[in-house]
């Protein structure tokens, strides 16, 4: 097998700060799915829970098989897209196992986000996800 000789300095400055670039967008791109991660806030999670209801991860852990991975697709789906905002389109979705046969889940979380009818471009997204196109 033929070895690939690297040529980057990593005591370059251009390498440092493309490096320091990198670090910081990353930090950023954890901080924004962290915050959709929190779906609708405190608030509608509170109002959410004291009806009875699961969260939306929280069903979405209970369909998994046990330590079986998530690999969440579309968390900035619909990001600064609205005036409000809309977590990851209003859905969560990926590919994931469950009675070890892995297939692709879409959960409609519910009223902890805007709803997803309320926003025309992901009723098109749903229905065309629907409709298998």
């Amino acid at each position: 097998m033929t070895v690939l000789q690297s040529r980057i300095n990593t005591r370059d400055a251009g390498f440092a700060h493309n490096r320091d670039h990198m670090k910081a967008q990353v930090e950023d791109l954890r901080s924004v799915v962290d915050q959709i991660h929190q779906g609708g806030g405190a608030k509608a999670q509170e109002r959410h829970t004291s009806r009875g209801k699961l969260l939306p991860r929280d069903r979405l852990n209970g369909l998994l098989d046990p330590g079986s991975p998530f690999l969440e697709l579309s968390q900035l789906a619909a990001y600064k897209v609205y005036e409000d905002d809309v977590p990851g389109a209003g859905m969560i979705t990926g590919p994931a196992a469950t009675a070890r046969i892995i297939e692709i889940i879409s959960l409609l979380p519910g009223l902890t986000t805007t709803c997803s009818a309320r926003q025309p471009r992901s009723k098109t997204v749903s229905a065309k996800m629907r409709n298998g196109r």
